[in-house]
């Protein structure tokens, strides 16, 4: 097989790694479970050598070399996925995409702009330079910084703050693919969103982006008071709402409209009292509702683009009967980003 090796280094110009330090570090990719493999189990999946082409023709040649000598290839990005997809078997040839992102052209149709760019270009770097041009993807997976346009498209990919435009499989027009013969055609993303690489190697993808707001409208503030979970979204839900309209649907207005003299009136007595005070926690529960009901239907229907959540620490004492000691106190810092198109 070293003969092999070598030509294999000569169709990459050197661009191929067989050192053992190399070849470990593509033993696995983020799959928690492969952060506790013992080095043994790791050198047990050392791959046969990692290449690393720079052009899709590259690409193309590698993967006629794969097929003549029969072995298989394992296509990788940056190896942010968390399933074990990138992970080879001993003997396989790691397929690394990472140093295929020089291709970055933007276009339009009549659907709008669209960007051009290699499989192989960083989450970061891509917005960046869209940014900087005054467009922006408008898909952000959590991993936005450390994986790529095509590992994008293989896994499938999603986000926390992609709901307003949906998955990766929405804003992909058309890949370019790369074939085990070493044949490379532009296709539709169909058949090879999710596939994890075993329909072909992609070597280019067109995403469909969006020109940034011309205006923002930030609001900075605490939303947390300890709030979590169903209660801290909640609390957004009436931020957003507020900060929409004050006043959603007149509520205020009309409710103002129909108290008439005997619910402005001061109480007189203790029980008169305890029954005004009832009544209004029930109006306030009932208002409290239709305010976030507003504010769900205003996230999916309005302009609402997206919202950002951050963490700050500080702390106060718990009221748990079994817990004395502080603990730590969330509060939020809500930022939210609307679109005036």
């Amino acid at each position: 097989m070293n003969g092999a090796a070598q030509d294999l280094g000569n169709i990459l110009s050197g661009a191929c790694l067989t050192d053992e330090a190399s070849l470990i570090s593509r033993t696995r990719d983020s799959w928690p479970q492969a952060f506790c493999w013992p080095r043994d189990q790791l050198l047990r999946r050392l791959p046969l050598a990692v290449a690393l082409p720079q052009s899709e023709d590259q690409v193309s040649a590698v993967l006629r070399w794969a097929l003549r000598h029969d072995v298989p290839v394992v296509p990788r990005g940056a190896g942010s996925g968390v399933v074990g997809a990138a992970i080879p078997e001993s003997a396989a040839l790691v397929l690394d995409l990472s140093r295929l992102c020089s291709r970055f052209e933007l276009g339009d149709d009549c659907e709008g702009p669209f960007v051009a760019v290699a499989a192989g270009m960083l989450g970061g770097e891509l917005e960046s330079r869209l940014n900087s041009r005054g467009y922006s993807l408008l898909h952000f997976p959590a991993s936005l910084e450390v994986s790529t346009a095509g590992g994008w498209v293989a896994t499938r990919s999603f986000g926390q703050l992609s709901t307003r435009y949906g998955g990766i499989e929405r804003q992909a027009l058309s890949l370019r693919v790369a074939y085990p013969g070493g044949d490379i055609g532009q296709e539709p993303p169909a058949g090879h969103v999710g596939a994890e690489g075993t329909s072909g190697v992609i070597t280019e993808v067109t995403l469909r982006i969006r020109r940034v707001a011309r205006t923002t409208q930030c609001m900075q503030g605490l939303a947390g008071c300890g709030l979590v979970g169903a209660d801290a979204f909640a609390h957004v839900r009436m931020v957003l709402v507020r900060t929409a309209n004050p006043d959603p649907g007149g509520q205020r207005r009309g409710k103002a409209a129909a108290q008439g003299p005997q619910e402005r009136r001061q109480p007189r007595a203790v029980g008169d009292l305890a029954r005004r005070q009832v009544r209004h926690q029930d109006a306030q529960g009932r208002h409290e509702e239709q305010r976030h009901a507003n504010a769900h239907e205003q996230l999916h229907q309005g302009d609402v683009l997206e919202v950002h959540f951050a963490g700050k620490a500080g702390t106060h004492e718990t009221a748990q009967a079994n817990r004395q000691e502080c603990q730590a106190r969330q509060q939020a810092q809500v930022e939210l980003v609307r679109v005036f198109a």
